[in-house]
């Protein structure tokens, strides 16, 4: 097995794993050291980390195969049990050890795949796998030598007639020496034979067991008689339990049954097989081998077993679980068997797990001539089952469940909804959880995240709540069977509420909060991915009011914020296909009430939603970098327009036009060769084109002018601060700055006499101002949003230069030769 995933892994030296090999040989020497001393043969540490690189090169290649199966981690599991690496120490260093695998960089999402894989799942199932695998070899490994017994007893039967004491021998000391407890019943299902090992796991002597019920040994109570152990012991070629008669029950020897959790049969083995004349079998005839009571005739009577001593017997009766594989029950010459995990607990109190095979042995007219059980300790295995089920569905730092359990008791409860059942989610994340980890370090972040989960589950935790960690500094809280939003808000309080103590780590004393996002709904109207996303784009919520806030997911809020989502994704595609198209509003002197500017808008025609105005997509375009391309355009159409109009201007005139350029481009520095390209393709003069900018947008990090400004201002281009007095002015940089105008708010403009409203003196006094340092710097004053004659006529006599407004003109499609005029 290792020689085949060696030569498919390493001998190409091009897959994922060739390129990471230091750090897979890092790894391999690591898993090498955790499971160095763990097995029986010897090896040296450079053969045992060569043996483990391949293996682990082969989960490596896994992590991002396309489609991705965890076949390779059970190939993995069945090259460490040919190896001689599985003992339960060695398998639980190699699954603890996997946890530390390098994760490769798989390339982009492929077509039809949403997503990028998630490596730590595939990581998660991997080990899973690799356990899965081991078990499953050792199962098979198990069941060959039962079969190698089954073997050595036929062969021994041919060799019965003239070898019968050899055979007795031999079959005498595998009886006594198998590491499996055995009994021999008569067909009536007394014992007459037992070995040491089964004396051993029962916790008492071999004589004690002799002439015992083999039911009442195995703890089956005729009483609790079931379909399910009916078939059990009719699979075997035994009575059924409801035709025998009742036990006392403190003879029992088993508690309840059980296989292991989610995986039914998964430490079965083989029964063993026999057929009659095997070795120590006895012939029908008159010849019976040393050491063994004759079985009686079918039907003649047997003397009932007594009872074990009074006070010995303590161990609870119990049910048998579902019965394994069946063969041959009633043929002649062969054997039927079954099989069932058990708890076994001894007198002493020790608690073991076993797996018991019931067999029959017929004779050549089908009659049951020997009965046979068999057991073998599965405790480790049992053990190492619950432990790796719990590594993969808890949470190695809290211990708290994590996202897989999450997801297992969510899909649980919307396959088996109940008729009105409601349940809620309560999405908590730890507020300025990095500066912690930053400043104290990580050791000190995950200690709080410990007591974070301490403090949670101490509060909240219940029959029907689930506390899990998803990871990072985040939480969810689970509440089944909700009334009604109210409950799940109750449980988010009682969550902030946990947290509003200082919290204690290595000798410091922190306040911690959390914000929360809350969604509670019917079960039917929810599936596990929804219900979680939706939680979590209410924490964002949450998270976007402050620190400690709580936020109630809120159907519209969301559907708006998809429908924003949807047209943000729309946009590039918008701009290939020309759904852009620019208006324009005219820019007017007061003095001659005439045009002399005109500003470019742009405006979206979209295909379902007809035409939008830029409050719709600017933000969109800006949050997703798409204002840098959608603003280039706007300007290439501007300046085409303004040449156009000159030519068919009778005096050749050609207008100023102005463009609003966002932050993001003014923080291009390739901004000015890309202004200058298109002045020069469409044969604008740069001092007919203005360029409107925000306060913040000229201003860099450190609240120093931009250089591209001084560029664009150097080639002739003009500069104006567009809404000014509603950002961060800082009037020493200002009278530096390379700009020729100042464009004042609506916001101030509208206090000077809007539609029905008298004039505010306090607004007049602020536009006064504001008109004042601009004339005092030299700068041209336009005050936009001007929608009445009166608000006109304050701006003039104020000494403000340009208005524009609907007083004006609306933004609208260009005319054949210049901007709307009066």
């Amino acid at each position: 097995m290792t020689g085949h995933i060696r030569g498919s892994a390493g001998s190409t030296g091009v897959g994922p794993a060739a390129a990471c090999s230091p750090s897979l040989h890092a790894f391999a020497r690591a898993w090498a050291d955790a499971v160095a001393g763990t097995s029986q043969v010897t090896r040296t540490a450079a053969e045992l980390t060569d043996l483990l690189y391949d293996l682990a090169g082969t989960l490596y290649e896994a992590l991002c195969a396309v489609p991705f199966s965890a076949a390779a981690g059970r190939h993995v599991g069945r090259a460490l049990v040919d190896a001689q690496l599985a003992t339960p120490e060695a398998l639980s260093r190699s699954i603890a050890t996997l946890t530390q695998l390098p994760l490769p960089d798989c390339p982009p999402a492929l077509p039809g795949l949403p997503e990028q894989p998630d490596l730590a799942e595939r990581l998660a199932a991997l080990q899973g796998a690799v356990a899965a695998g081991c078990m499953t070899a050792l199962r098979e490994r198990t069941q060959d030598e039962q079969e190698s017994v089954q073997r050595a007893a036929l062969s021994a039967r041919i060799e019965a007639a003239r070898a019968l004491r050899t055979s007795e021998a031999r079959f005498r000391t595998m009886f006594d020496e198998a590491a499996l407890g055995i009994a021999i019943a008569d067909p009536n299902g007394f014992v007459v034979e037992a070995n040491r090992a089964l004396a051993q796991m029962l916790g008492r002597p071999v004589e004690s067991l002799r002439g015992r019920d083999l039911t009442v040994l195995l703890g089956l109570d005729p009483r609790e008689s079931s379909g399910e152990l009916d078939a059990v012991f009719a699979s075997a070629g035994f009575n059924t339990l409801s035709s025998m008669s009742s036990m006392s029950s403190g003879d029992a020897l088993f508690g309840p049954s059980a296989g292991f959790p989610g995986r039914p049969g998964l430490a079965g083995l083989a029964g063993l097989a026999g057929t009659p004349g095997a070795p120590g079998i006895p012939v029908p005839g008159p010849s019976v081998p040393p050491g063994f009571p004759a079985a009686p005739a079918p039907g003649s009577p047997v003397p009932p077993a007594a009872p074990f001593p009074p006070g010995e017997a303590a161990f609870p009766p119990g049910g048998a679980g579902a019965p394994g594989a069946a063969a041959g029950a009633g043929a002649p010459g062969r054997t039927g068997h079954s099989r069932v995990d058990r708890r076994l607990v001894r007198p002493d109190g020790v608690s073991l797990w076993v797996q018991l095979t019931l067999s029959v042995i017929r004779d050549e007219r089908g009659e049951p001539l020997y009965r046979i059980a068999m057991l073998e300790d599965v405790t480790e295995r049992h053990e190492l089952h619950s432990r790796l089920l719990h590594q993969a569905t808890h949470d190695p730092l809290t211990g708290l469940p994590n996202r897989s359990l999450l997801y297992g008791r969510l899909e649980k409860m919307f396959s088996e909804p109940r008729p009105g059942d409601r349940f809620g989610l309560c999405y908590l994340d730890l507020d300025a959880f990095k500066v912690v980890n930053d400043a104290a370090g990580h050791d000190v972040g995950d200690a709080l995240l410990c007591e974070v989960a301490h403090r949670l589950t101490q509060r909240l935790a219940g029959p029907d709540r689930l506390v899990a960690r998803m990871g990072g500094d985040e939480f969810v809280v689970l509440v089944e069977h909700t009334s009604g939003p109210q409950d799940a808000v109750e449980v988010a309080r009682q969550a902030q509420d946990a947290l509003s103590d200082p919290i204690e780590v290595a000798g410091q004393l922190m306040s911690i909060t959390a914000g929360v996002g809350v969604i509670e709904r019917p079960v039917e109207k929810a599936g596990p991915a929804e219900a979680v996303r939706a939680a979590d784009i209410t924490l964002y919520w949450a998270k976007a009011q402050g620190k400690g806030r709580l936020a109630v997911f809120d159907e519209e809020r969301n559907a708006r914020q998809v429908a924003r989502y949807r047209l943000a994704g729309s946009m590039p595609e918008a701009l290939r296909h020309g759904q852009f198209f620019v208006h324009y509003q005219p820019i007017v002197e007061f003095s001659e009430r005439r045009a002399v500017c005109a500003e470019a808008l742009v405006r979206w025609r979209h295909p379902e939603l007809g035409v939008l105005g830029p409050g719709h997509f600017i933000g969109l375009a800006e949050d997703s970098g798409l204002i840098v391309e959608l603003g280039r355009w706007v300007l290439e159409e501007a300046c085409r327009q303004a040449v156009a109009w000159a030519h068919a201007a009778p005096d050749g005139h050609t207008p100023l036009v102005s463009v609003n350029l966002a932050a993001r481009q003014c923080q291009d520095d390739r901004l000015p060769g890309q202004v200058e390209r298109i002045l020069a393709e469409t044969g604008l003069p740069p001092d007919r084109l203005q360029l409107e900018l925000t306060e913040s947008a000229v201003m860099d990090d450190h609240g120093k002018p931009l250089r591209v400004l001084w560029e664009l201002s150097s080639m002739g281009v003009r500069l104006s601060i567009d809404d000014f007095g509603t950002g961060y002015s800082n009037l020493s940089y200002l009278r530096s700055l390379p700009v020729n105008g100042l464009k004042l708010d609506r916001s101030f403009v509208h206090g000077l006499g809007a539609a029905g409203l008298a004039t505010d003196p306090v607004e007049l006094r602020i536009v006064a101002a504001l008109v004042q340092l601009g004339r005092a710097l030299g700068l041209t004053v336009t005050a936009e949003g001007v929608e009445t004659e009166l608000q006109a006529r304050r701006l003039e006599e104020l000494g403000c230069d340009l208005g524009q407004g609907y007083l004006f003109g609306p933004p609208s499609a260009p005319g054949p030769t210049g901007p709307v005029q009066l």
